[in-house]
């Protein structure tokens, strides 16, 4: 029977070239590097990644092989692939690069980008379907969500990332108990976007944080498809961005859903353990 009130946490990790960007560029060893702290937390964890990254996960999770799947899906495979051309042709166009502020930064320049931030809700909606845990409750956090130290990229220290100490067993515990509501972590509140124009185009921190989300199975079933309509407006209205903006037009159409704490980017273990 399904164990209850238990989590699955859903990550992915590509090398999409960010080595080579203009702009916010890293190594991939350095993705590596962060990803190795995650793999360290006592969890179940579904991975998806390219065959290239088997080895890596293998290792690094070589004493919790039970609670580890590694889902091997090549980059072309990823949910949002499918609409590259599309996402390059927008971000070719004169529409979507007139008055636009944030240019030099990868949801304006990088499709991969584009296409994995928003392959997330897809992902963890194939989680739901899989689910190798027989879980009730399904979170996305990023791979590269967890520090090897409590590091600060800005002197407020909400903005700093904790460190998560390696064999942690983490449950959400304040959220395993919602049923049908889907939490993220609220950074702004989201009325004060209702009458921006052009959103997509500002340098304005997102009313919510995408390296953190989720609820239960049935909920983030729906949330996949939710997001997906959302994603699908966007494209036909010539607009691209990063997946915590769709996720505010998914809120938007259907507030009722969602659970929003307040909180900074990585506060997720703080808030929910």
């Amino acid at each position: 029977s399904r164990t209850h009130s238990s989590p699955t946490f859903v990550t992915a990790l590509y090398n999409i070239g960010r080595v080579d960007w203009p702009s916010f560029k890293r190594p991939f060893s350095q993705y590596l590097d962060r990803f190795q702290h995650l793999l360290a937390l006592d969890i179940h964890l579904i991975v998806f990644g390219d065959a290239i990254l088997k080895p890596f996960v293998a290792k690094h999770r070589r004493h919790r092989k039970a609670a580890t799947r590694f889902v091997t899906k090549p980059f072309a495979k990823l949910p949002a692939y499918k609409h590259k051309l599309r996402i390059e042709c927008i971000m070719d166009s004169q529409r979507f690069r007139e008055n636009n502020l944030i240019l030099s930064r990868p949801q304006a320049f990088s499709s991969d980008y584009v296409i994995l931030m928003n392959s997330k809700a897809a992902l963890v909606g194939e989680a739901v379907r899989r689910n190798p845990f027989n879980t009730s409750h399904f979170f996305w956090i990023d791979a590269g969500y967890v520090a090897a130290e409590h590091v600060c990229d800005s002197e407020d220290v909400n903005d700093c990332q904790i460190h998560i100490p390696a064999g942690t067993r983490w449950r959400p515990e304040p959220l395993l108990s919602t049923e049908n509501l889907v939490t993220f972590v609220r950074l702004n509140d989201p009325d004060l976007f209702v009458n921006v124009t052009d959103l997509h185009k500002l340098p304005l921190e997102s009313a919510l944080a995408g390296g953190f989300f989720g609820g239960s199975g049935g909920v983030m079933a729906y949330y996949e498809r939710l997001f997906n309509k959302c994603l699908l407006a966007d494209l036909a209205e010539g607009t691209v961005g990063e997946d915590q903006r769709v996720a505010l037009n998914a809120y938007w159409e259907q507030p009722g859903i969602f659970n929003l704490v307040p909180g900074r980017w990585f506060d997720a273990y703080r808030l929910f353990h």
